[in-house]
Parts: C-alpha cells; structure tokens; sequence
C-alpha cells in the first residue's frame, strides 16, 4: 500500500497543477488578513510562489499518505483501498484559494497527527507518549489557527471512549498541549515577537460573508449533503465492524460534529477553514463510495468532480 500511496503525488500535482503555472499568485488577500506573522514567516522561509506551490503539494501528499495509513491500521474501512488520500487530495484543492501554502495546509498535518496519537491509545499498555503526542501535536496545529483547539475536544472524548477514563491520563494530553505554549511563548519572548499572539487569533474573529451563489457556496451545499448522508449512514459504516473500529468511527462522527464551530474564528470566511472539515469528511466519503456496488458509477463521478475542479481553477467554462 505504501508503494502504491506514491501515485497520490502525481495525482496531487494533477488536481493543484495551476498552482505550478507562471503568474499564480498563492497567498490571497485574506491569507494576509487571517496572520500576518505567520504569512510573513512563510514568504521568508519559502520565497517565491512556485517554491510554496511545491511544498504545499508535498504536504498535502503527505497528509494523504497519513490518512490512508490512519484508516488502514485502524481498519475502518471494509477494505484496504487509497480512496480516503485521494479524496482528501480533491477536497483540499477545490478551491482556488487552497492552492497556494497557507497556515492551515501546514496545520493539517499536526492535526491529523494528533488523531492518529489518539487512535493508538486503545489496549495499549503505556500510553503515555502516545497521550503527550496527542496533546503536543494539537497544541501546535492550533499556534497556526485557533480553531485547532477543538481537537483537545476530540481527544479528551477519545480518551474516555477508547480507555477507562484517568485524571492522570488526561494530565498527560494537557501537558503535551501545553509544552507546546510554553515553547512558542519561550521563542516569541527570546525572539522579541510581539505582533505573534495578535496574528493568530484576533484576526481570525471576523463576521461571516459568502456570496449568495457561487461555485463556493454550491460545493458547499453539495458538501453539506454529503455530510447529511454520511450521519444517515452511521449504521451502514458500522456494519460488521469489530468494537475499536467502531469507537474509532465514533470519535470521527466526534470531530465532524465539531466542525461547525469553525466558523466562530473563520477569519472573512476564509475557504481554507475548512481543511478542518476535509479530514473526516474524505474519509467518510471513500465510506460511502466503497459501499457503492456499480464501481464504474464511481468513477464516471470521480471524472466529473475532477474535471469541475479543474475547471474551476482556470475557467475554461464559465459555469456561473
């Protein structure tokens, strides 16, 4: 699986490669807007817009890799299959303001880190590092956004739900989060940086604006159905499932209803919030077209969403 997870990169270059096109400008206005510090940080460590398009690929293959070996290890799928990284791929790149690097295409990856130290606490005999890991990685996914923080929810519930519930285990995630604030406020006060905390949570506390029709909010709208049939399909998902895959399916129903609170620090209801929401919803959608049973319908489906997307970065047509 691993050899075969290495054509997701070619695929991923594929769905965002207007991104690698001369005249492609990555960082929009409202990245600026959303953290100036961490926009600036960016840019000086990744200079010019072809080099970010490059790591913001990379990254997000490796989140898809992740994923896929999230689901496979955790068995939560009936089968062993790339579907969940390639859907996470097309889902993170419908957008045009996706394709560029920004704080949450970087954040994602601790974040899906820190599901993955959540899901490996079940029956294990010392959980401590996996606990901390849990902990630390959620920490530092929320320094980019603080939205993140919604995943100490997810893995306090996990704690409970996978595990016989201890105070002194649930110490454990909260010193792995905050060891990770205790770092940044150690780097900011040696580094001078006072500008950092403002960047990265007043300014993502904006009202909510998004156009009455627009390819946005249709996809949005198709995404919310998708979300309406993924809570119906509970029972289907769960299905001749052994008792951890089931808990573990539970605790991403867990993280998909967290989601809505995204939009209290949606920073102009930026698109790129909802690289929270693609997590679990690329694995439940792979969920839903696994139990297709006319695979051929999948594909024709997969064609027709790739080619949308693809035009919709460069508007061959337009549609709206």
């Amino acid at each position: 699986m691993f050899i075969n997870s290495l054509l997701l990169l070619p695929y991923a270059c594929l769905v965002r490669i207007k991104s690698f096109f001369p005249g492609f400008k990555g960082n929009s206005h409202t990245q600026e807007v959303c953290s100036t510090h961490w926009q600036a940080l960016i840019d000086s460590v990744f200079p010019g817009d072809m080099l970010q398009s490059v790591v913001a690929v990379l990254l997000i293959f490796l989140q898809a890799v992740m994923l896929n070996r999230l689901v496979i290890k955790n068995r939560i799928t009936k089968a062993y299959t790339l579907f969940p990284g390639m859907f996470y791929i097309l889902l993170v790149s419908v957008f045009f303001d996706n394709l560029g690097l920004s704080i949450y295409t970087i954040a994602n990856t601790f974040a899906i880190a820190s599901l993955s130290s959540s899901f490996s606490i079940y029956k294990k005999y010392k959980p401590e590092i996996a606990l901390f890991r849990s902990g630390f990685w959620t920490g530092l996914a929320s320094l980019f956004a603080p939205f993140y923080l919604l995943l100490l929810v997810v893995n306090i519930i996990s704690l409970s739900s996978l595990r016989t519930f201890s105070f002194r285990e649930l110490l454990q995630i909260l010193i792995g989060f905050w060891s990770t604030i205790i770092i940044s406020f150690a780097l900011v006060y040696f580094y001078e940086i006072s500008t950092f905390w403002s960047s990265i949570s007043l300014d993502h506390f904006t009202s909510i604006s998004l156009p009455t029709l627009s390819p946005e909010s249709i996809f949005l709208a198709l995404m919310l159905l998708l979300v309406l049939i993924s809570v119906m399909m509970n029972g289907t998902f769960l299905l001749r499932k052994s008792l951890p895959s089931k808990k573990k399916i539970s605790m991403l129903y867990i993280l998909l209803l967290t989601t809505p609170a995204i939009l209290l620090a949606n920073c102009g209801m930026n698109t790129n919030i909802l690289y929270y929401l693609w997590i679990p919803m690329s694995i439940f959608v792979s969920m839903i077209v696994i139990n297709f049973k006319n695979l051929l319908i999948t594909e024709f489906l997969h064609l027709v969403l790739l080619a949308i997307i693809i035009n919709n970065h460069f508007q061959f047509i337009q549609l709206i």
